[in-house]
């Protein structure tokens, strides 16, 4: 799946992706938004955002 979502962004097709497991999310995006409870919480790149430990920790439960 990350292959097929990947081709499609390499020809230069937008994607929207509602997913939940990080790697993929990690692969695949240039921007992340993270909701919580409805809203939403943060908006950024997402190497930035992936290169964080303190936001991973705190917005996704990861160390």
């Amino acid at each position: 799946m990350a292959g097929a979502m990947i081709k499609l962004k390499e020809s230069g097709a937008s994607i929207l992706l509602v997913e939940q497991n990080l790697h993929l999310a990690r692969e695949v995006g240039d921007d992340v938004a993270v909701i919580d409870s409805g809203k939403i919480v943060r908006v950024g790149p997402a190497k930035e955002y992936f290169e964080r430990e303190d936001l991973l920790k705190s917005q996704l439960g990861f160390a």
